[in-house]
């Protein structure tokens, strides 16, 4: 992983110093992007983002998403099909619905995204109300409280939470 940031470093300091010597309009980043053809010497997807931080002073943000497969109890392998830099995916085609994955391509993180989907069974496949599921990447890690199918139902006085008959 150390190569492969010394090489994005590499890549963003020799684009940025040619972009400075030719940018004079306001319409050429937008022309240099779509020109831009990156290489990318790992498995994983890449993309990049040019924009303006202040007025003329232009950036280049590139974007290496990595896709693995979890392994129950073991490391993760490196998946056979990565996933494509994206904007924002919802969960439905409604532009109001909760994302199901937000843009890859954002101009400034001070962090790295760690974006986990899938599915969590219960041990054994014997029905329980809720589990917990957890993700470790080195230092980081997170568990999440997984509950099947619910709904709020308005009843006088207020809402009760009703569990689908074969998760209750």
């Amino acid at each position: 992983m150390r190569h492969l940031l010394v090489l994005a470093h590499t890549l963003v300091a020799s684009v940025l110093s040619l972009w400075r010597r030719r940018l004079h309009t306001r319409d050429r980043p937008a022309r240099l992007a779509a020109s831009l053809d990156i290489l990318a010497l790992c498995p994983f997807s890449v993309g990049a983002l040019i924009w303006e931080a202040m007025p003329s002073q232009w950036s280049l943000t590139v974007c290496v998403k990595a896709t693995f497969t979890l392994v129950d109890g073991g490391e993760s392998e490196i998946a056979p099909m990565q996933d494509a830099i994206c904007d924002d995916r919802r969960w439905d085609k409604d532009p109001g619905s909760s994302l199901f994955s937000p843009d890859d391509l954002a101009p400034l993180k001070s962090r790295v995204d760690v974006l986990l989907v899938g599915h969590a069974y219960a041990p054994g496949g014997v029905p329980v109300p809720s589990l917990v599921a957890s993700l470790r990447v080195g230092d980081l890690a997170k568990s999440v409280r997984v509950t099947g199918d619910r709904a709020w139902v308005a009843q006088p006085g207020g809402l009760l939470l009703r569990m689908p008959p074969e998760s209750a």
